[in-house]
């Protein structure tokens, strides 16, 4: 038979233990959702930044730049052009992206993150 009593004291309510639990789990859950998101996009146009930067012996300034931004778009990253800074050299070039995502909890508690994507790579020759 199935005891339906476990995580209940003799009076037939929760423990508090049970109470620290649930309330640990929904407060984790919520959490995830809400940073979850931002660190996944952070990753994956950090990938494009480093795929772009491979690519720059084929693309202007400006046409790496508008790719990045399709990109950061689409994973939902808020960067603008301004945020981006590319520097070319005789042999590398360079790509740097900063930005910060504010989080709010609850429509009470703010956090801001910083996020700083830096990719140094060797241009191929045409």
């Amino acid at each position: 038979m199935l005891n339906l009593r476990k995580g209940l004291n003799e009076n037939g309510a929760g423990s508090i233990r049970l109470y620290f639990w649930i309330i640990f789990g929904f407060s984790a859950i919520y959490i995830g959702y809400m940073i979850v998101p931002s660190y996944v996009g952070h990753k994956m146009l950090e990938r494009e930044v480093a795929r772009e930067a491979t690519l720059a012996h084929h693309y202007s300034d400006a046409e790496m730049r508008k790719h990045i931004l399709k990109k950061a778009k689409s994973w939902g990253v808020p960067i603008y052009k301004e945020d981006i800074e590319i520097t070319r050299r005789r042999k590398t070039v360079a790509v740097e992206i900063s930005y910060s995502i504010e989080f709010n909890f609850l429509n009470r508690y703010k956090r801001t993150v910083h996020y700083d994507i830096t990719v140094v790579e060797y241009i191929k020759a045409k």
